[in-house]
């Protein structure tokens, strides 16, 4: 529960700083490297709390962080997405 809680917590703030960038109509590197290396502290760190069902491998850790990071750059460069 505090892994989920704690998870919720850093996507609000990444969401307050992309509303933030949508406000002021520009784009940052700068939050996009500081969510990047959040998220992979956050993903390969996870595995040391020793959760039982969050004991993930080291691919699936970096499959996650691959898809956080891409997430952090659609966000931080406002790239739209269309289907």
């Amino acid at each position: 529960m505090y892994t989920f809680a704690v998870y919720s917590l850093l996507l609000a703030w990444r969401i307050y700083d992309w509303w933030q960038l949508v406000e002021q109509e520009t784009t940052s590197i700068g939050l996009f490297l500081k969510w990047a290396v959040i998220d992979i502290m956050f993903l390969f760190g996870v595995p040391f709390l020793r959760i039982p069902w969050l004991e993930w491998s080291e691919t699936t850790s970096t499959v996650a962080c691959l898809f956080h990071v891409i997430l952090d750059g659609m966000l931080m460069f406002r790239i739209p997405v269309s289907f």
